[in-house]
């Protein structure tokens, strides 16, 4: 697929052709063919299985004299066709992404301003930002975004269709710019799990006067769900109470951040410690270096997590790399910056907080993510906690707990998610607060 742009005064001229090769149907098998072969993963030595891509619209897709659109319009464009088909006898999970193409000249157009829509069989279109599925540097050393995934039953074929185009607020930073990009797909044989690490689920409520109410997970109107056992994404809402094997002989429980289908984001329901400042001085320059290490400390014989990898500013989180925010909706530069971690658990993201709802207004958040703190009951909250009863100050912790964004205003001061269901900032150095861990399972 390649965007290319070019401005004037009055237009913006947009050119898009779809995987150039599919200009003769020779060339477009013999590149797909090539492709799939590359693809390791596309090779499986069980159940004869095999994913194709199958191109059913030979077509060339041409938007010329085209301007920056609105959602509206971009969903009536000539839509990019193919087909992946599971030739085996094992059901297949499998995921798309667009890799870049390097340009031949030219800057590239920033995943901001372009817009797309991937509709399996007959599903309603929905329409994305590119820029909404991180960037990461994949396995053979390009630049890629995850833009789908799903299961393929045995001896079934899915059809897809693909159309992005140039977003309507698309301004003149755009100019002389293109975007040059292929799709890929990567596929697993669904296989038994024979001992999950999911010891229960429940499907989260916080109706508090409706009889279904479950918050905690130990409400009499707890239901059990079974929603991880579908890989789709979102197939566990956020909330999500998961009981979770996190190593041989503990288990925590946690609520569901994302569910990215093949893996779930998932938060525990209380702090893994407490008592605890977010950086040893009052200093939110150097990264909140003292509650990640007894964060990591706490949960690094936590064997059954995957294992997260993760760059402070420069890692996505919610469409946001930077590590200094001015307020909850307003992260705009970075006041830390830290090496690549490899951990088993981190902190979570203010940009993670503020895509749930949560502001500087009290009760703005859900309430498990402001539940089990000193005073929680006091906001709505169902449940307080005051900690070991071992610490010198039983409530130390609770009031808050540190998120991973420090205060843009001034250097003191990071953020933090306290009882009241609302984030603020805090004196770095403050002690008495409490971290809450981060993992990412596999279903």
């Amino acid at each position: 697929m390649i965007v290319k742009i070019n401005m004037n005064p009055n237009k913006i001229i947009v050119a898009v052709l779809v995987c150039a090769l599919v200009m003769l149907s020779g060339l477009s098998y013999a590149w797909y063919q090539v492709t799939l072969m590359g693809e390791k993963e596309l090779t499986l030595t069980s159940g004869s299985l095999s994913l194709t891509f199958g191109d059913v619209h030979s077509e060339v897709i041409q938007l010329e004299n085209a301007e920056p659109m609105s959602d509206e319009d971009g969903l009536e464009t000539i839509a990019y066709r193919f087909s992946l088909t599971n030739n085996g006898t094992i059901d297949s999970d499998f995921t798309l992404y667009l890799d870049d193409v390097d340009l031949t000249s030219g800057a590239r157009i920033d995943d901001q301003y372009l817009k797309y829509s991937l509709v399996r069989d007959n599903q309603d279109a929905t329409v994305e930002v590119l820029s909404s599925n991180e960037k990461f540097l994949a396995n053979n050393g390009v630049m890629s975004r995850k833009i789908g995934m799903g299961t393929i039953p045995a001896g079934e074929i899915s059809q897809y269709t693909l159309r992005i185009w140039l977003a309507d607020i698309a301004d003149n930073s755009v100019m002389n710019q293109s975007f040059k990009a292929k799709l890929r797909v990567e596929a697993m044989q669904k296989t038994q799990i024979s001992e999950s690490n999911i010891v229960k689920a429940y499907t989260y409520d916080e109706r508090v006067d409706e009889a279904s109410v479950c918050v905690t997970g130990e409400e009499a109107g707890c239901s059990l769900t079974t929603c991880y056992q579908d890989r789709t994404a979102g197939s566990c809402p956020v909330g999500t109470i998961i009981d979770y094997k996190v190593n041989n002989d503990n288990t925590v429980r946690f609520h569901v951040l994302e569910d990215l289908g093949n893996t779930m984001l998932m938060q525990s329901q209380k702090n893994v410690y407490y008592s605890t400042g977010w950086y040893t001085g009052a200093d939110n320059t150097k990264g909140p270096m003292a509650a990640l290490s007894v964060l990591e400390g706490e949960t690094s014989t936590w064997n059954n997590v995957n294992d997260q990898t993760y760059t402070m500013g420069v890692t996505l989180f919610k469409n946001n790399l930077y590590t200094g925010c001015s307020s909850s909706s307003s992260c705009t530069s970075n006041t830390y910056t830290l090496p690549t971690k490899t951990v088993k658990s981190r902190l979570i993201t203010l940009q993670e907080v503020s895509a749930l709802g949560c502001t500087e207004t009290p009760r703005s958040c859900p309430i498990w993510l402001g539940n089990y703190l000193g005073v929680s009951d006091q906001y709505g909250g169902t449940v307080n906690d005051k900690g070991p009863t071992d610490i010198a100050r039983p409530q130390a912790g609770n009031p808050s707990y540190w998120l991973m964004n420090a205060y843009l205003s001034n250097t003191t001061h990071s953020w933090t998610l306290n009882a009241l269901r609302n984030v603020s900032s805090s004196i770095s150095s403050h002690d008495t607060y409490g971290v809450r861990a981060v993992v990412e399972i596999s279903k």
